[in-house]
């Protein structure tokens, strides 16, 4: 669900069976991230958004990246 997430706007945030949605104060009202927002909400009816800070914002993303299982990146290209 990373596709829906916007630097420093809006982060979805999905633990197992908790999911959710914080928006940036000041970036609530960018097309982008109301494009995004209305499609999470569709997938997650039950979700209310909260508004955050900037920094609340990016505390929440780095809890999150720290949390997430490392994904190991295969290539499909082979060595020359």
């Amino acid at each position: 669900m990373d596709k829906y997430n916007l630097k420093d706007a809006l982060l979805f945030i999905s633990r197992g069976d908790t999911h959710e949605i914080l928006i940036e104060t000041n970036q609530r009202t960018r097309p982008d991230v109301q494009s995004n927002l209305q499609e999470l909400l569709k997938l997650y009816p039950d979700i209310n958004p909260k508004v955050v800070s900037l920094s609340e914002l990016q505390e929440a993303g780095q809890d999150e990246k720290k949390q997430r299982p490392e994904r190991t990146n295969y290539s499909s290209e082979r060595p020359c």
